[in-house]
This record gives structure tokens, C-alpha cells and sequence, in this order.
């Protein structure tokens, strides 16, 4: 790579030898009380990492097997967990996402603003 009277050389890959990610059409519907949902971010929230580079600890862990819902948060010194039991059998496989730290809060308050 040149720019100017710099001149570069990067090390990298063909595009080729990179693995192919296959699109996930994985969707699965939970119902949980708001209250008990609202309790498992403000549990957990304190210890999401804030602008880390890591960028897999600026979220919240929301993981199921179908019996529970947990939430797990580190900023990679604090680890807070928190768990809820589901009402009856839900009819979910298991599952987990890492969703993103304003998107956690703003779910967990629907409607105030400071969160969204």
C-alpha cells in the first residue's frame, strides 16, 4: 500500500481461506413479566463494561434452556448473575444472546427515555 511517499506491506489472507458464517434464521418468543425482567437487568447492569475494547463485555449475557432466563454481566473484574425461573414450560430451545448495554437498559424500562 502507498500513500504519499509512505509505502506499506500488510500481511493478510485470500478472502478464501476465510470461513463462510451461514445466515441464522434461529427465532424463538419469550414472555416474561416486566417486573421480573426489570429485576434481572437491575441486577446485573452495574457490571457491563462501559466502551471496553473487548467489545463482548459492553453488553449483558441473556441466556435460556427453557426452564430459566439468566443474566450474566463483566466488565472483566465484577461478574454479576441474576436468574428467573419461567412460568410453566416455555417452549424455547436453548438460547443465548449478548444484547447490546443500551439496548438491555432501554428493554427493561419501556417508555423512559434516559434509557432509549
Amino acid at each position: 500500500m502507498r500513500a504519499g511517499r509512505s509505502r506499506f506491506t500488510l500481511s493478510s489472507l485470500p478472502a478464501a481461506e476465510f470461513p463462510l458464517v451461514e445466515e441464522i434464521n434461529a427465532q424463538q418468543t419469550l414472555t416474561v413479566a416486566q417486573g421480573e425482567f426489570r429485576r434481572l437487568i437491575d441486577k446485573t447492569h452495574f457490571s457491563m463494561a462501559q466502551q471496553d475494547v473487548r467489545y463482548y463485555l459492553n453488553g449483558l449475557l441473556l441466556e435460556t434452556d427453557g426452564k430459566a432466563l439468566r443474566a450474566v454481566a463483566t466488565d472483566g473484574h465484577r461478574l454479576a448473575l441474576c436468574e428467573m425461573e419461567l412460568p410453566g414450560k416455555a417452549k424455547t430451545n436453548h438460547q443465548v444472546i449478548v444484547a447490546p448495554q443500551r439496548g438491555a437498559r432501554a428493554a427493561a424500562h419501556p417508555g423512559d427515555r434516559r434509557h432509549h
